[in-house]
């Protein structure tokens, strides 16, 4: 799945997130303290346990959302493609069914499209996984697919919370050049929580899930190319790959794991409210080639840990702050398919604390103000490659945004943000590395290790004209612009994300 370049960019550098499976398109905030993040201070969204769906805020309206995602530029790793295009149709919904159950529906239909992406066709390559596969031709991927998601939560005894959330998504992909490979993409994620309310300030919980992802990729003969030769690259880290002539191959990953965490939920009477998520995660994956006779190609292990807090406080009845910290420990490996040799290993701590405030100046005007600083830690050795890099990076932002109210039928709001991302201590040692590192693979690491500054601008218009319900658009725009860099001098980064949404109320 696509996933944005706010998500891709900022979030694998300064949070370091694993990033696989396939993710339901969903127009986030710039802030992650004030604004609309004061109504998310809870376990459904710090944590996500499904138990505490009763604590989402959102309406009980049918939301029909229209989004288009496009990011382009070569400020990027070698294995990212230079533009990448989402488009998604979807559908949800949620319905209080009484006073001690609700539901929550989500159904979109999504179009990713990669273009000029080199080598690789290995979809959900950004997890860290060094087992790629892919070809010697450049040229456009799509994928199209379907994902569905259930939500539910139950009140039992007046105490007792309980609650499931399920996804499940299905695609196929091609590559529109020769050799024309496909893919196939099944993925489930099941969570289950429970909660219990020891007063009506007070809650604890706890969730547990499993994930199941796999992944086809199938390279057969182009009748319309017989006469060109098929190169297949199989990446076992970021050099000495091995090179194959071979027309047909196919490719079977599995990747899975489980997760659990624990909630806590305090709340003073609407004068400070504060939720903390702690969590680990255990994530596999496992690769066989050859349709006929499956063969293990690697064997790839990540040990996550999380933790979370976000915290809302109300000085005034004008005058309101935040703050948000998130800790993201992976401690990843990956051994050989037949020998018990270690491959890869890389530990990577990150940090991310923001705080804000927004005070109201009048009933249509509220102006707010978030400052916030990250701080991310990179060990990677690939002893297969006799690779070895590291880099310590720190970001510091500021953001500012304004939400007016014109009148009864029409509101914006708009918000600006600044982030500096610098690399502090930063090594390289490629001793003996070959052409494939030297001339191409060397920029997924230089990338990690170049400074740069992000501009994001972020602005929601609604409407309400009674009829028709609420419609609203979202306009994101992000740039990237690396700083003191040789390799990636005069590129950059940009991304778009523009949305429709209509709201109706149709049950």
């Amino acid at each position: 799945m696509l996933q944005n370049l706010k998500k891709i960019l900022f979030l694998s550098l300064i949070l370091s997130v694993n990033i696989s499976g396939q993710v339901i398109y969903e127009p986030g905030s710039l802030f992650h303290s004030i604004f609309e993040n004061r109504d998310r201070v809870n376990p459904y969204y710090v944590g996500k346990n499904p138990a505490f769906l009763f604590y989402d805020g959102r309406d009980q309206l049918l939301s029909i959302q229209s989004s288009f995602n496009n990011s382009e530029g070569n400020f990027k790793r070698f294995v990212d493609p230079e533009t990448s295009r989402l488009y998604q149709l979807g559908f949800s919904g949620k319905k209080v069914l009484d006073s001690t159950q609700v539901f929550r529906g989500v159904f979109a239909v999504q179009r990713e499209e990669r273009d000029n992406w080199n080598w690789f066709s290995t979809k959900n390559y950004n997890t860290g996984n060094p087992f790629l596969l892919g070809d010697s031709t450049g040229g456009r991927y799509r994928y199209n697919g379907i994902l569905m998601k259930a939500e539910y939560s139950s009140l039992l005894m007046h105490k007792l919370l309980t609650g499931f959330s399920l996804i499940y998504g299905v695609d196929e992909g091609l590559k529109e050049v020769s050799p024309r490979p496909t893919s196939e993409h099944r993925d489930i994620d099941l969570k289950v929580g429970l909660g219990y309310l020891f007063d009506k300030n007070f809650s604890v919980g706890v969730s547990l899930g499993v994930f199941d992802y796999n992944e086809k990729i199938s390279y057969r003969e182009d009748k319309e190319a017989l006469l060109q030769e098929t190169i297949l690259f199989k990446f076992r880290g970021y050099d000495n790959p091995f090179v194959l002539t071979k027309k047909t191959e196919t490719r079977y990953s599995f990747h899975n794991g489980y997760f659990g965490g624990i909630n806590l939920f305090y709340t003073s009477e609407n004068f400070f409210t504060v939720s903390a998520f702690i969590g680990s995660e255990i994530e596999h994956l496992s690769i066989e080639d050859d349709a006929n006779n499956p063969q293990p190609e690697g064997y790839w292990k990540n040990n996550t840990y999380k933790a979370g807090l976000r915290a809302s406080i109300d000085f005034s009845s004008k005058l309101k702050g935040g703050v948000y910290y998130r800790y993201d420990y992976r401690e990843m490996w990956a051994k050989h398919p037949t020998f018990d040799v270690l491959l890869m290993e890389n530990e990577n701590p990150a940090h991310l604390i923001e705080a804000g405030i927004e005070y109201e100046f009048s009933e249509s005007l509220t102006l707010g103000f978030e400052t916030g600083a990250g701080l991310v830690d990179i060990d990677f050795n690939d002893y297969y490659s006799d690779v070895f890099w590291d880099v310590e990076a720190h970001t510091m932002m500021f953001k500012l945004g304004a939400d007016y109210q014109w009148n009864d039928n029409f509101n914006t709001f708009f918000g600006y943000g600044f982030t500096k991302y610098n690399t502090g201590n930063s090594d390289l040692s490629s001793n003996g590395a070959s052409g494939y590192f030297n001339n191409f693979r060397i920029a997924d690491v230089l990338y990690y290790q170049s400074s740069f500054v992000n501009h994001s601008v972020f602005s929601k218009l609604s409407f309400y004209p009674g009829f028709l319900g609420i419609m609203n658009f979202y306009f994101i725009y992000d740039s990237y612009l690396p700083q003191n860099t040789i390799l990636f001098n005069d590129t950059k980064r940009n991304s778009l994300n523009a949305v429709f949404e209509l709201k109706i109320k149709a049950y």
